[in-house]
């Protein structure tokens, strides 16, 4: 039994997500994420701005959704020294007063601006 291999040590690891979404409010990161997950898209939530430049190395998603107030926040040095060591991550920044339009165009707007970035979901 120890020389066969399980099917676990074939399945890959998948670390890595197509978005990382941050946003100070849990319910427009519930919201967010809830909209590109039914767009197919694999995402990855996170309400702390300092856990966030770390998950953007470690991760290494395709886009950087993001609230207006968690990217003043945001180190800028960090997001750039991680485009640059080859990670290729857009910015799609969350338009103010997201949270109050409504929500119907929001999800759209949303999920066609991403498609606009990234393409389709893998």
């Amino acid at each position: 039994a120890f020389y066969t291999r399980s099917t676990l040590a074939d399945a890959p690891t998948t670390l890595g997500r197509d978005v990382l979404c941050v946003d100070d409010s849990v319910d427009v990161l519930a919201f967010v994420c809830e909209v590109l997950r039914e767009a197919g898209y694999r995402v990855m939530p996170c309400g702390n701005v300092s856990d966030a430049a770390v998950l953007l190395k470690a991760s290494r998603p395709r886009v950087l959704v993001i609230g207006a107030s968690a990217r003043a926040r945001l180190d800028s040095v960090r997001v750039g020294a991680s485009h640059e060591a080859g990670n290729g991550v857009a910015i799609l920044e969350l338009p103010d007063g997201f949270a109050s339009r409504d929500p119907v165009e929001s999800s759209r707007e949303l999920v066609s601006r991403l498609r606009d970035v990234v393409g389709e979901p893998a």
